[in-house]
């Protein structure tokens, strides 16, 4: 009997030790191929799935989140698995440092919005702001600067954080805002941390995680393990493949498309919530005499049945396989609020659905636009800019003129 115990005993022991070794050998195995990937300035094995928010996006004390600055990091394109290098200035803005304050003769355009602006799974010459930039420099002749400023998870609200505390020393001449579909939700999940001024506009959102820095804690197993940390990964996607849906809350992931449905749910306190905050932004720009420019695109969903027909661009965000919803009321709610705030607007709609092979404009495995998507909004933009516009739009002539090297300012309102 005993001699049968220490037999198991020696066998599980045995089995423990190799266990362990095994361990020991991947987390070695990660570890060094950090390093060489460092030397080489190439990803590692532990870090090149990450996304841009496990990277590069941090809590903030005054909007809530922002991309650190003057960083860099390589990302994958979910289709292709090419590498992307990503880089930020000093503004925590994705291209080249902005002179401040703006150079005379310099037409300076500030884009806002979330990762459809920021188009982090492409390189930076294929994202709409990078192609607006060589669009408006050919057609208006003079020196242009569209500066990036998407934020993964960005809506209007935090927009207008985004620009009353960092981006006003920026000069803009003109503020382009999108607006994204997944704005709604974004909003409701961040709208009770905004403190708003007295005149009801944002003025701070402090992120919780923040209240934390300063404090002494003990490091999670994903900070000093690289296994832990791959493990972690691999667990997060199977959960997020595979958990179903929670309820009928805009906040879920799940649900936060469904008041684009055909048929959508009473998301009414929501809806006026998320396009409230465009007056703020409005207000903002006509503090630095800047002119603002309000625009969305549709999701792939709301184009084509087969654009982004993959579980990973549709089902993890609760959208049916071969779906197309085609609701025009979402585009409706957006022109109703800007012409409310009297804010200039731009609907694309029309160039995503009458173009030749429409699943071409989105990524595949991600309901992201694909450079092409990006090339047919900076042209739509483009034209609403320089005045040429046949889409849906509230400009009737120029916002920036075209033969002005130093653009000229909009008039003060009239007592």
């Amino acid at each position: 009997m005993w001699l049968s115990l220490g037999r198991n005993l020696k066998g599980l022991l045995t089995a423990a030790c190799l266990l362990a070794f095994v361990v020991c050998a991947v987390e070695i195995g990660l570890r060094v191929d950090r390093y060489q990937s460092a030397l080489n300035c190439q990803p590692a094995v532990a870090t090149a799935d990450l996304s841009l928010e496990d990277q590069l996006v941090a809590p903030s004390i005054s909007t809530w989140v922002e991309l650190l600055p003057s960083a860099k990091v390589i990302l994958k394109n979910p289709d292709t698995g090419n590498l992307v290098e990503f880089k930020t200035n000093s503004f925590g803005a994705r291209g080249p440092e902005p002179a401040v304050p703006k150079p005379a003769g310099v037409l300076r355009v500030l884009c806002l919005g979330d990762e459809t602006t920021l188009g982090a799974e492409l390189p930076e010459s294929d994202a709409y702001p990078a192609q607006l930039r060589e669009i408006l420099t050919a057609r208006l002749g003079s020196r242009v600067e569209v500066i990036n400023a998407g934020i993964p998870g960005n809506c209007p609200r935090l927009a207008a954080l985004q620009l009353r505390h960092r981006l006003m020393a920026l000069q803009p001449d003109l503020v382009l805002l999108h607006f994204d579909m997944s704005d709604v939700a974004e909003d409701a999940t961040v709208r009770r941390f905004v403190a708003l001024d007295r005149q009801g506009h944002p003025a701070l959102a402090t992120h919780p995680a923040t209240r934390k820095a300063c404090q002494l804690r003990r490091p999670r197993l994903s900070e000093e393990f690289l296994m832990v940390q791959q493990v972690e990964q691999q667990l997060a996607r199977i959960w997020d493949r595979e958990m179903p849906s929670s309820g009928e809350t805009v906040v879920d992931r799940r649900q936060r498309y469904r008041w684009t449905d055909d048929d959508p749910p009473d998301l009414e306190a929501e809806i006026e919530s998320a396009f409230a905050p465009l007056v703020s932004i409005r207000q903002l720009c006509d503090a630095m005499r800047a002119k603002l420019l309000v625009s969305t695109s549709p999701k792939p969903w709301q184009v084509s049945g087969q654009a982004s027909n993959t579980p990973e661009a549709r089902a993890v965000n609760g959208i049916p396989k071969d779906a197309c919803w085609q609701s025009t009321a979402p585009y409706k709610r957006l022109v109703v609020a800007c012409k409310a705030g009297q804010i200039l607007y731009v609907i694309p709609l029309a160039a995503f659905l009458d173009a030749p092979q429409p699943e071409q404009l989105f990524l595949r495995k991600s309901p992201g636009l694909s450079a092409q998507g990006h090339e047919v909004y900076a042209q739509v933009l483009a034209q609403t800019i320089v005045g040429e516009s046949r889409q849906e739009s509230a400009a009737d002539s120029q916002i920036i003129p075209s033969k002005a090297e130093e653009p000229a300012q909009p008039e003060p309102p009239a007592n």
